[in-house]
């Protein structure tokens, strides 16, 4: 994986107990294909990953084969496509995050490591994927008491990295 760098991160932390969301209400992200949704209200999109979630599609409850669900962002991606007409809703638990740090500077490298399979007699060597493996630094912009506390009490933290564009901002 080619090296990743950026001038601005941010810390996220999860606060508080999961809170109940029922059939919440998403905005199709890609119309045409129809196959993708996000929950609409910015605030519920960290999705308690504990809680069993339910995705409807007019109404009725979907079968897990026929999608899957990304927590961190509150994402729907059917296998098929729907129709324009169809309105999909979540039903689970959200999680509240707050930003609790941030730096400047970042660079993230990650690798594959591949590993030989290659039996004997076999004419080519065959590979399979293995672990990943990942590093990265950033400069401390700013960092307080409440990160280190939420470091010790928090479940998740996330972490967002903007990277830089074409033109170096």
């Amino acid at each position: 994986m080619a090296a990743h760098a950026g001038k601005k991160a941010a810390v996220y932390a999860e606060t508080g107990t999961p809170v109940a969301m029922t059939d919440e209400a998403t905005t199709c992200l890609n119309p045409g294909t129809y196959t993708q949704y996000q929950i609409t209200a910015t605030s519920k999109r960290y999705v308690d990953r504990d809680t069993v979630i339910t995705v409807k599609k007019n109404g009725v409850a979907q079968p897990s084969s026929s999608y899957t669900f990304q927590a961190l962002g509150g994402i729907v991606t059917f296998t098929s496509s729907l129709l324009g007409t169809d309105v999909v809703t979540v039903t689970g638990a959200y999680r509240s995050v707050v930003k609790v740090a941030q730096f400047y500077d970042w660079k993230f490298d990650g690798e594959l490591e591949l590993l030989d399979q290659t039996c004997f007699g076999d004419e080519w060597q065959t590979y399979a994927p293995g672990p990943m493996r990942a590093s990265g630094s950033g400069e401390r912009f700013w960092l307080d008491n409440y990160f280190v506390d939420m470091f010790t009490n928090a479940k998740t933290f996330i972490i967002v990295l903007y990277v830089d564009d074409v033109s170096g901002k």
